[in-house]
């Protein structure tokens, strides 16, 4: 009978005189909370799941905006007023001196919408291509001359799916219309999927440019038809002529287009190749480079809601270092976002900052119209505010990085043409932290190792690539949402989840970052998402049952009680991470902190599934002294896979031990072990 392996030996090098960075555990460590289906609002907020979310000792808090996900716009709190009051209808301001509690709040979709498809529930469709006559897509007024100060072209989009043969194009145009535009087809693998792909351009048809009076113009864009998947008409100058009664300014900025095809000519005859339809099943996929934010009373989406402030400030999960709210900038407006910074500033909330929108880059959004729109409401909100810290983009993950389709100087970095945008508008010095998710793992379906063991390298080589690309040096890096992959997988809810969390943080705090938000601490059920293979998984700290009644903590959970309990302080006081280096190489990180009581903490991450390793561990070249360990591994938290009815056992707090002085560190398969000096 084969015995098991003996651990391998390593040594953990602390250094104590190398203070690498500092921070403080309550602004460090945060929840990332967001918006549910209809009902689960009142379902997550008890007494007892509040009870438990607050046991995982993450005393900041991210609130997350699903509706700039799903093209909506936010009444962040349902009293307030319509630019149309007469008609319920128009730009909507939530009202700041209301006295009510906010409870809930709700996003309402965008009846002048142009994308078929979006990053929330993903079940609107584009008025670009919806077969009716009377409704249209309309570009956000706020990215015109009129308020951005400078021209900032739109465009609109179609995805055939495949190379088509193609010569004509036809535009049914809205008010106000483009007087000036011109017609492009995308030369590469991909116009939508940008990471990853090698650099693709738009490229003018041969005939490509073209001026409009408005009403229907049928275009012949090449003398024959030649293949295209990608199709996009770019608007560069707009009529600002505005609909017959309007009395706001908004209707006649911008652009608006009723409907679009794409396809053919022969013999004066107009062959579309675009499915219209009023749905995005059935509609030909199209994207649009912005939308306004304008709706109607009629237009809440009933399926889903967002805890209101006030549910989350009675919950006290933002009790430590404070909230860091959002504002929606993609289809929001300045003073919606200015109203809800004088709200919580009335309500004396303790403010991390204020996150300006959520996921452009997922959006198509481009960085020269961030920025802009980030200009515009950075300085509305510094009015209000002088003291507020802003920040964003709160950027997808994107491996290896996070790019755009290449400008007129052949510059694809999201990052670097978004901080030179608000470098020429004198917006820099109101970019106050950097903001991005990280899920670094799309396939659930892979082997965990092989993700885990490079996982670290990942991180920081996309910490140091932001600021290679323009991030100043002054400004810290954010993690809004952390957690092990966007899709739903075992690893979210057995320990690679947890190893992953805690790498992360160590990694993020090692390159000079200032706080990580994990997602999920709301109690939630596991789920499928991935189809080619059968595994269930949730980002969250609490497994539950669909009802959101907790039925067992996941290894997520007790990790962040180490970081926040066992490797740090509780509170506010400073901590200092110290070097620490692991030799021989393997697939062990090590984070070291000199808490505010003196003693001397080391967070040790094995990310190896198969191989144990014993770390002794020295500080200035001497072996530790006595050591109190604290470590969660598979022998204490199992995962028993069984569709939506999998469960963990073992489930139990991770295992304390005393180490005498100069004996290794035990670090099992898969671990996250806290090691703390003895008094």
């Amino acid at each position: 009978m084969l015995g098991v392996p003996a651990p391998t030996p390593l040594v953990v090098a602390v250094d104590p005189p190398r203070v690498v960075h500092a921070f403080r555990p309550d602004r460090a460590f945060g929840m990332a909370l967001d918006g549910h289906e209809r009902g689960d609002t009142r379902r997550i907020y008890t007494r007892a799941n509040i009870r438990a979310m607050a046991s995982a000792g993450l005393r900041s808090a991210s609130y997350r905006l699903r509706t700039e996900l799903g093209v909506e716009a936010w009444h962040w709190n349902s009293a307030g007023h319509w630019s149309d009051a007469r008609h319920h209808r128009g730009y909507w301001t939530s009202s700041w001196r209301t006295r009510r509690p906010i409870r809930v709040s709700y996003g309402y979709r965008l009846p002048r919408r142009g994308d078929t498809v979006d990053q929330a529930e993903d079940d609107g469709y584009s008025r670009l291509d919806d077969g009716r006559a009377r409704t249209f897509w309309k570009s956000d007024p706020y990215l015109d001359p009129h308020f951005a100060h400078v021209a900032r072209p739109q465009w609109v989009l179609v995805d055939l799916r495949r190379p088509r043969r193609v010569d004509a194009v036809r535009v049914r145009w809205g008010t106000p219309y483009a007087t000036r535009f011109q017609v492009e087809r995308f030369d590469g693998p991909s116009a939508i999927a940008l990471a990853g792909h090698p650099p693709g351009r738009w490229r003018w048809f041969a005939r490509a440019r073209f001026t409009s009076r408005g009403g229907v113009q049928t275009l012949r864009v090449a003398d024959r038809p030649q293949p295209v998947r990608f199709v996009r008409v770019l608007l560069t100058r707009s009529s600002h002529t505005a609909p017959r009664g309007s009395r706001d300014v908004r209707d006649r900025l911008g652009y608006a287009i009723r409907e679009l095809g794409v396809g053919t000519l022969r013999g004066g005859r107009f062959h579309d190749l675009v499915r219209h339809a009023p749905s995005g099943a059935r509609q030909t996929v199209t994207l649009a480079s912005s939308t306004d934010p304008w709706h109607t009373a009629r237009d809440r989406d009933p399926d889903y809601d967002q805890p209101g402030f006030s549910t989350v400030l009675a919950s006290g999960l933002a009790r430590g270092r404070g909230m860091l709210a959002p504002v929606s900038v993609l289809y929001g407006t300045p003073a919606n976002a200015v109203a809800e910074l004088r709200w919580l500033r009335a309500h004396r909330v303790a403010l991390r900052g204020i996150e300006l929108g959520e996921e452009p880059d997922g959006q198509l959004a481009s960085p020269e119209d961030y920025g802009t729109l980030y200009a515009e409401f950075a300085r509305a909100l510094a009015r209000a505010d002088p003291r507020v810290a802003l920040g964003g983009p709160s950027l997808q993950t994107a491996i290896p990085d996070w790019v755009a389709w290449p400008d007129a100087h052949g510059e694809r970095s999201w990052t670097r043409r978004f901080v030179g945008e608000l470098r020429r508008r004198g917006a820099l010095r109101r970019l106050n932290f950097f903001s991005f998710e990280w899920y670094p793992f799309d396939d659930g379906c892979a082997a965990v190792g092989p993700q885990l063991a490079r996982a670290p390298a990942m991180l920081a080589a996309t910490l140091r690539r932001q600021r290679a690309e323009g991030v100043p040096a002054r400004v810290p890096f954010e993690i809004t949402e952390l957690g092990y992959s966007a899709f739903a997988a075992r690893a979210e809810v057995d320990l690679p989840g947890a190893v992953l969390d805690a790498d992360a943080v160590g990694t993020l705090l090692a390159h000079g970052g200032d706080a990580a938000y994990v997602y999920g601490p709301e109690p939630d059920a596991l789920i499928r998402e991935l189809p080619h293979c059968d595994t269930w998984g949730n980002l969250t700290l609490w497994l539950s049952r669909s009802d959101r009644r907790i039925k067992h903590p996941t290894a997520a959970l007790w990790a962040a009680r180490l970081l926040s309990r066992t490797w740090t302080q509780p509170g506010d006081a400073l901590h200092r991470l110290l070097a620490a280096s692991v030799s021989p190489r393997a697939a062990v990180s090590a984070y070291a902190v000199r808490r505010p009581d003196g003693r001397l903490a080391v967070l040790l991450v094995n990310r190896d599934p198969r191989h144990a390793y014993a770390a002794a561990v020295r500080v200035g070249g001497a072996a530790a002294g006595p050591l109190e360990t604290a470590t969660l591994s598979r022998a204490d938290y199992a995962w028993h896979p069984g569709g939506p009815g999998g469960y963990p056992r073992p489930d139990a707090p991770p295992v304390r031990a005393a180490v005498a002085g100069g004996t290794p560190v035990a670090l099992p398969p898969l671990s996250v072990v806290v090691a703390v000096k003895r008094r």
